[in-house]
């Protein structure tokens, strides 16, 4: 009766588990993320109820484990954790640079921001000890391609997605059968890529490449139309998003895990070789490939490069010089007044963004790093990433500390600031510094390494195509999170991510031990 009574708890526990992670798209609609709602609350109310949920979750987890003393070195962990925090409160308070006030730093958002980095970990660690099957994967995965692709689909269609990058509207001003009928003599890329209405279209775009290996793993395994359709929403929704992220990448994956499917077929022969499911894979693929060729993608614009081409083409080299020499002769007479009124009214000839100049950093608080900018060549100082380096790196250097490299300058500090590189591990170099990196993300890749080790070693048993893909998707997340950004930090990718390194360890430590 006990027993009858504790697996039931525990399918209880695990439907709940199911449930939270297929809501996550839910989780991550921008209206939980507008500046009222945070302002109201204090914080976003989907990243509460994720911290909540998951908190919860943990602690059942950990305290229906049999064995507890296998899982001592998690005080350890946390004693780390803790040390961590305390010296990177201290170095965040004692921070004394002269910046502008708004790049202010705030403990109780810096120690939100530790508590959310320690998510994914905790997920892994509940999936780990969950018993979860192929058929639990599959109705997680399965469920959440769905939800994520046909917001994204339907919202295009009848025209109320959001768009992918910054415009002049809020809302897309074509769907994708206008794609067709001349909407991109009519209207700008960025009125045409769309993201549903989901919070940020990069990390979008980083969960729907991340979860594209394991869809196709499961199109291919199984003879299932629902498979087949999540598959094909999916990648109409990623040529929706508009970035290269997605948009190409779709594309790079799909070859790539054909590849190891073909491989699994006829060197490792896990499978046997279905013709006729190659035949429409191939079909799907190059329908799409013609789609993707009339998408927004194919109106994107390599904006740095443009105004670089643009400004060589109408500066003469006189012109150039004349530039050098003015900028020269300010930096020299140091004249604020005069130096103020030349940035003010020049920003604009160097292709230099007004709300950097004005706002995120102003000239008026710091005009020999804009004089300094402007000398610098178009490629480095052209250009949103450009100006989030370039910023970013003259705080650091104001602060000018050592120990900044080790314990960051604060997560809070540069978002409060609004400028935050779109380069993961770079920026939390600057905003956690190198201890933080190790202690809040390095599980990330402990757990990768050893895993794809193990994966090889036993070549066997563990190499299996189901555990390549999984592997994959990881592998994925790192390099969108170089390319792209704002995918380590955002919860939406990171649980999923937690989830898929639960179930990869699962599968390669866990499957003949009694728990």
């Amino acid at each position: 009766m006990k027993k009858k009574m504790k697996t039931k708890k525990e399918d209880i526990i695990l439907k709940l588990f199911m449930i939270f992670l297929i809501m996550q798209p839910i989780l991550d609609i921008y209206l939980l993320y507008t500046k009222k709602v945070i302002d109201f609350i204090g914080f976003s109310p989907a990243t509460i109820i994720r911290i909540l949920f998951v908190t919860i979750l943990f602690m059942i987890t950990f305290s229906k484990l049999k064995y507890k003393k296998h899982c001592y070195w998690l005080f350890g962990y946390a004693g780390v954790i803790l040390l961590y925090t305390v010296l990177h409160i201290y170095s965040g308070i004692t921070f004394n640079a002269d910046i502008p006030k708004r790049y202010y730093f705030s403990v109780a958002d810096e120690l939100f921001y530790i508590v959310r980095m320690m998510i994914p970990f905790a997920i892994a660690f509940i999936t780990y000890y969950q018993k979860i099957t192929f058929e639990h994967l599959k109705k997680i995965i399965i469920s959440s391609v769905y939800i994520l692709s046909l917001i994204i689909i339907v919202s295009n269609i009848f025209k109320f997605s959001l768009t992918s990058y910054p415009s002049d509207t809020k809302f897309i001003q074509a769907n994708i059968f206008e794609w067709f009928l001349g909407a991109f003599s009519k209207y700008p890329f960025e009125g045409l890529a769309s993201k549903g209405l989901f919070n940020m279209a990069n990390s979008t775009s980083a969960l729907m490449l991340i979860l594209l290996p394991i869809t196709i793993y499961f199109t291919i395994k199984e003879n299932s139309k629902v498979n087949f359709a999540a598959l094909i929403c999916q990648i109409i929704a990623m040529i929706m998003l508009g970035t290269r992220v997605a948009s190409y990448g779709w594309a790079m994956v799909f070859i790539v895990i054909f590849i190891i499917y073909l491989f699994f077929c006829f060197i490792k022969k896990e499978y046997k070789f279905e013709l006729n499911k190659t035949i429409v894979l191939s079909i799907i693929f190059l329908v799409f490939i013609g789609i993707t060729f009339m998408s927004p993608i194919r109106k994107s614009r390599y904006y740095i490069e443009d105004f670089v081409e643009k400004e060589k083409n109408e500066s003469s080299e006189k012109i150039v010089k004349e530039r050098e020499n003015e900028i020269e002769n300010l930096n020299k007479i140091k004249n604020k007044e005069k130096a103020l009124e030349y940035i003010k009214n020049n920003y604009n000839v160097y292709n230099l963004r007004r709300d950097y100049v004005f706002e995120l950093y102003s000239y008026k608080e710091d005009y020999t790093f804009w004089l300094d900018v402007m000398r610098l060549n178009p490629e480095k100082r052209i250009g949103n990433r450009n100006m989030q380096k370039l910023v970013t790196a003259r705080i650091i250097e104001k602060s000018n500390r050592g120990i900044d490299k080790y314990l960051g300058v604060g997560f809070s500090r540069m978002r409060s600031g609004e400028v935050y590189i779109e380069n993961d591990f770079l920026a939390q170099y600057y905003t956690i510094g190198l201890l933080g990196i190790m202690v809040l993300m390095g599980y990330y890749l402990v757990a990768f390494v050893l895993c794809g080790y193990n994966v090889i070693k036993n070549y066997n048993s563990k190499f299996r195509f189901q555990n390549v893909i999984l592997l994959a998707s990881v592998f994925l997340m790192f390099g969108t999170a170089v390319l792209t950004g704002h995918v380590m930090d955002e919860l939406i990718v990171t649980i999923y991510a937690g989830f898929i390194l639960g179930v990869l360890l699962r599968n390669i430590y866990i499957e003949d031990k009694k728990l």
